[in-house]
């Protein structure tokens, strides 16, 4: 559980495959500084022979994107993103983060799924980064 009470997702290098970060600035001048999103998307497999943990935290994510507006649909997310010999790459949080768009599918031929989740952060540039 998280200091809310939420329970918390963790996911790792054996689902998670790709992730990519992108920001959105307003193109109006005097909106640039209020007006920008940061997404965060992450594309991964789904395997069964995985984890427990591994598969209930993928398990929890589908919950997570798919709870209402009106309920309480943001989060705090803290990333940390390593390169192969683990070395820190990528280090960061996104406040009131909330789930863009989900996608799932399966496959009987691999008996693999694959995921695709964007979240966003709520219109606060709080998204930190310590470069390479």
């Amino acid at each position: 559980m998280d200091k809310n009470g939420n329970e918390e997702i963790s996911l790792t290098e054996h689902s998670i495959k790709n992730v990519r970060f992108t920001s959105h600035v307003e193109t109006e001048l005097n909106l640039r500084h209020s007006r920008i999103t940061k997404d965060i998307t992450l594309t991964g497999l789904i395997n069964a022979e995985s984890s427990i943990r591994e598969v209930k935290d993928l398990l929890k994510l589908a919950d997570f994107a798919i709870i209402p507006e009106f309920e309480d649909c943001y989060k705090d997310v803290d990333y940390i993103i390593t390169d192969s010999t683990g070395r820190v790459v990528r280090e960061g949080s996104m406040t009131d983060a909330y789930v863009v768009e989900f996608k799932e599918g399966f496959s009987n031929n691999k008996g693999v799924g694959e995921f695709k989740v964007t979240l966003r952060e709520r219109y606060k540039p709080s998204l930190q980064m310590v470069g390479l």
